[in-house]
């Protein structure tokens, strides 16, 4: 078999006589004489592109030209595929289809941000939960556990309530500093 774009898979495509290679329709030939047949294997089939942050208008072009169809799943969050962009196909690219298969893709709503809670005057384990509850978690104390939080970090560098943070990142609570003890030397 071949791969044919117009010929549907199974039909012949050509035929020849071996022993007779001038033979044309129509000619007879002797009973028992071998005639080779070429089938068509139907379209070839296409290596699906990489779509991952093309725009809707792309994909389906960069699809169309290939003679595949597109179908849209959900938009979902993506770290690093801006908002409206390809951010997941199915199949991935790389793989085969047949032409006039279809390939889905997923629009990338951005990334999964979310505010910061309000933990300053909280306790660490209200502040711990306020921070669960906005899908964050919490990091490093730093200071008196025992003592109200009075500010949050990311890094290393100070954040403000309503910051807007990548949900699953981890948020250090700052509370006052444990009271100094001081020892006096006797004289």
């Amino acid at each position: 078999p071949e791969f044919d774009e117009t010929i549907a898979a199974g039909v012949v495509l050509r035929w020849e006589v071996p022993d007779l290679p001038t033979l044309v329709a129509g000619d007879t030939v002797p009973k028992g004489t071998t005639v080779q047949v070429v089938a068509s294997a139907g379209p070839e089939p296409r290596a699906v592109p990489d779509l991952r942050g093309l725009s809707l208008e792309a994909a389906t072009a960069q699809l169309q030209a290939l003679g595949l169809k597109i179908a849209a799943l959900p938009t979902e969050f993506s770290p690093d595929v801006a908002a409206g962009l390809v951010a997941r196909q199915m199949p991935p690219a790389g793989e085969s289809i047949q032409r006039g298969g279809t390939v889905s893709v997923a629009l990338s709503k951005g990334p999964d941000l979310v505010p910061l809670p309000a933990v300053e005057g909280l306790s660490v384990v209200q502040a711990t939960q306020a921070l669960a509850d906005a899908g964050l978690v919490a990091g490093v104390i730093k200071g008196d556990p025992a003592t109200p939080v009075i500010g949050a970090q990311i890094g290393g560098r100070a954040v403000v309530t309503g910051t807007p943070v990548l949900r699953g990142t981890t948020v250090d609570l700052i509370t006052f500093p444990p009271p100094t003890t001081t020892t006096s030397i006797p004289a």
